[in-house]
């Protein structure tokens, strides 16, 4: 009888809400063809803002705030991803990544990694560009997050 060695692939929770919403840019940053697993997921007590200095203007960040939610998508990625994902998204420097708990469409709770802007890069006075809100706004839109929550990303445009 063979003896097989199979390695088990760690997979976590990572909850977007910014431009990797959109599943074409995730999976170009990460090299990660298939994610397999994607679902809608709220973020209760936060509120997305763009405030976060980057590259284009303003880039996504949330905040907490009673009564809010960010909605999102909620992707299931291999551990190892996680590493290259912090270099994009400039952890532990521009962004810190620390475990929330979202719910899912259909109910299910779940903590997952998300990235939060670190205060000495937030500025409340710019505004993000045409550029970067457009793939925010298809990541919503292939995700089929709430008309009013779209119009409410939009509303962001300078």
């Amino acid at each position: 009888m063979r003896e097989h060695n199979y390695m088990i692939e760690k997979k976590v929770y990572y909850f977007a809400y910014g431009s990797n919403m959109y599943s074409n840019k995730l999976s170009e940053r990460i090299g990660e063809k298939n994610i397999k697993e994607e679902k809608v997921a709220v973020l209760k007590n936060y509120r997305l803002v763009f405030n976060k200095k980057c590259r284009l203007g303003a880039c996504a960040n949330i905040v907490p705030m009673e009564g809010e939610e960010v909605w999102g998508v909620l992707y299931k990625i291999p551990e190892e991803k996680l590493s290259i994902l912090d270099r994009y998204e400039g952890y532990p420097k521009h962004y810190s990544r620390k475990i929330v708990e979202v719910e899912t469409v259909d109910g299910e709770r779940v903590k997952a990694w998300t990235y939060i802007a670190n205060p000495k890069y937030v500025n409340n006075k710019i505004k993000p560009s045409g550029e970067y809100l457009k793939y925010v706004v298809a990541g919503a839109v292939e995700h089929n997050l709430p008309l009013w929550y779209i119009l409410y990303i939009l509303s962001w445009l300078r």
